[in-house]
């Protein structure tokens, strides 16, 4: 009787954390539908990227050789309404001269970003200047800060530090090295309590996920694959 008790128990905990869960986004790469292609310098090759399906299952392939571009994706969120993100992700291949602290050295064969928008009414009186110079140069707003979840091919002494190159994002590193290269990893992130840490201040409340393979910087090449990314709370 006892066992069937606390069955019952475990099954409602279950249904109760099942209907607290809410997904904005849910992603299996079945096709391209909510993804832009985003090529962040006219003067280097873009990443491949590639949607794989096969029989029951798809996933993101990306490959990059002496490359760099990004898949943007075109539906943007309110962090603070669904503040987690989890993924999955594997790598083949990992960079003998990566060094993300430097702009020389600095792709990583897997990333998996949160840009933040701008948001003009809570900023600055300099900044409100500096970013309506660039919507007229670019067309449209950039992005106010971002955070890149890395998976690195080396450990570094800090696992958050500011990006060389983008100084407006910090690069926060989940996995490292050679010992899960060529293995499925998951990864649960909670978005504001990550920027907290990284920026010291709370997030802007809008964001958009941008997925990288990058080796422009290192000559190198990298295979990787996502096969669900999920924005929930």
């Amino acid at each position: 009787m006892a066992v069937i008790v606390l069955s019952l128990g475990l099954l409602t905990l279950r249904a109760e954390c099942s209907d607290q869960r809410t997904t904005f986004f849910y992603e299996d790469f079945a096709d391209a539908a909510n993804w832009e292609h985003y090529s962040l310098f006219d003067d280097v090759e873009p990443t491949t990227y590639t949607f794989v399906r096969e029989k029951k299952r798809s996933y993101l392939k990306a490959e990059s050789r002496a490359s760099s571009s990004a898949l943007l994706c075109t539906k943007p969120f309110d962090v603070s309404e669904f503040p987690r993100l989890r993924w999955r992700w594997k790598v083949d291949t990992i960079y003998k001269k990566e060094d993300l602290c430097i702009k020389a050295g600095n792709d990583a064969p897997a990333r998996v970003c949160v840009l933040f928008e701008y948001e003009p009414a809570n900023a600055g009186f300099f900044k409100r200047i500096t970013y309506s110079v660039a919507r007229k140069r670019l067309g449209e707003y950039p992005p106010d800060s971002g955070l890149c979840y890395a998976w690195a091919s080396r450990t570094y002494k800090e696992n958050i530090f500011k990006d060389p190159k983008w100084k407006i994002v910090k690069t926060i590193i989940l996995e490292s090295g050679p010992a899960n290269v060529g293995t499925w990893r998951e990864a649960t992130v909670h978005i504001v309590d990550d920027y907290r840490k990284a920026f010291r201040k709370a997030p802007p409340r809008r964001a958009r996920l941008v997925l990288m393979n990058d080796s422009n910087n290192t000559g190198e090449q990298a295979v990787s694959y996502f096969d669900v990314v999920e924005v929930y709370r």
